[in-house]
């Protein structure tokens, strides 16, 4: 692999977290201000905007999807877009975004596993280091969050319902490494 393509890969790698990162911020701004549901529509629409003309430009592959494609590309939608948006803009009410952004860092770890019972990965030495080293750290900030001072602005309950929008997310990417 050349440099520039590695510089390449990692370059977008770093502006899909950047959004990515960014969209816990700005949905914890949005829910202060409006409706959840009406956040979901309007992100749902403008998404729509945006790839409907692109999917009906590609139509000769869209006719090519088999039932167990839309039946994945389906699981795909509800889980990561329906169940993750949701439960993450609902946990932004009751919690703060650090807290909802360090549970957000456990992806890799639910993935993982994940990954491990459903599609049967193998799990090697540097995938368990990797989730080890990754759960410690997650437990270590969110113990000390609830001793210190930021506990009046985090909630449990908060934490725990983003908890389950990472485990949606999860499930997308698992559902993802299927359709290929």
């Amino acid at each position: 692999m050349s440099r520039g393509v590695q510089f390449l890969g990692f370059a977008q790698i770093a502006i899909a977290m950047t959004i990515v990162g960014s969209s816990v911020v700005v949905g914890k701004v949005l829910v202060t201000h409006l409706p959840i549901f009406l956040i979901l529509g309007l992100r749902f629409g403008i998404a729509c905007m945006i790839l409907i003309p692109l999917a009906m430009r590609a139509d000769d592959s869209l006719s090519s999807l088999r039932i167990r494609d839309v039946a994945l590309l389906i699981g795909q939608a509800l889980s990561g877009v329906v169940v993750f948006g949701l439960l993450m803009l609902v946990a932004l009410k009751y919690t703060n975004v650090a807290s909802a952004g360090i549970i957000t860092g456990t992806l890799p770890i639910m993935t993982g596993l994940l990954a491990t019972m459903v599609l049967s990965e193998k799990m090697t030495m540097r995938k368990t280091s990797a989730m080890l080293l990754s759960t410690l750290s997650v437990a270590a900030v969110v113990g000390f969050s609830y001793g210190g001072p930021s506990t009046a602005s985090s909630s449990i309950i908060g934490d725990m319902i983003a908890l389950v929008a990472v485990f949606g997310e999860a499930v997308f990417a698992i559902l993802s490494k299927m359709t290929r």
